[in-house]
């Protein structure tokens, strides 16, 4: 195994432009997987919001119940 770090590490002083685009790139994909999610959860929470206040917050609904019993 530290035949493998070292092999690594001296790949990554010799490629210091690749390394630095690669860890660039690793930010801003992360950025963005985290930014999409929150949106699509905040999304998700706004209709839920807007349901609860347009309908209720209704958790069973019987219907065509006899009223007469």
């Amino acid at each position: 195994m530290n035949t493998i770090n070292q092999l690594t590490f001296r790949h990554l002083k010799q490629n210091k432009r690749r390394t630095l685009v690669t860890i660039i790139g690793v930010i801003i994909s992360v950025a963005m997987i985290t930014a999409v999610t929150t949106l699509g959860v905040s999304f998700m929470d706004l209709l839920q919001r807007q349901t609860i206040a347009n309908e209720g917050e209704w958790h069973v609904l019987y219907k065509y119940v006899n009223m007469a019993m």
